[in-house]
């Protein structure tokens, strides 16, 4: 895993999952530089992947897949809180037949 803003030194990261009823609580922490993902511009999502800047589609990704997410720094660690709507009992099973998800 390459992950903190390329610093010279290591930086260490960790990752919980929670689940109860329709919801997944996750929390990403790391000991890298201040970064708070929730303030990055939105990457240019124009073009294809190899013309595209590096680099910035896993805040995107979060910004999509998540109903809310919090961000701060404790104890000289970067700490951001997420969560994630479980879709419906009746939605699983339309997604277990078409596991890709919709077609765009």
């Amino acid at each position: 895993l390459n992950h903190g803003g390329g610093q010279e030194r290591a930086v260490g990261a960790d990752i919980v999952l929670r689940r109860d009823a329709g919801t997944v609580h996750i929390r990403f922490g790391d000991t890298g530089a201040r970064f708070n993902p929730l303030d990055a511009p939105p990457p240019g999502l124009e073009g294809d992947a190899e013309s595209r800047a590096v680099g910035g589609l896993g805040v995107h990704l979060i910004r999509q897949l998540t109903t809310a997410a919090a961000y701060r720094r404790a104890d000289d660690r970067n700490i951001l809180d997420m969560e994630m709507t479980l879709p419906a009992v009746s939605d699983r099973a339309r997604l277990r037949r078409n596991p890709r998800g919709p077609k765009l």
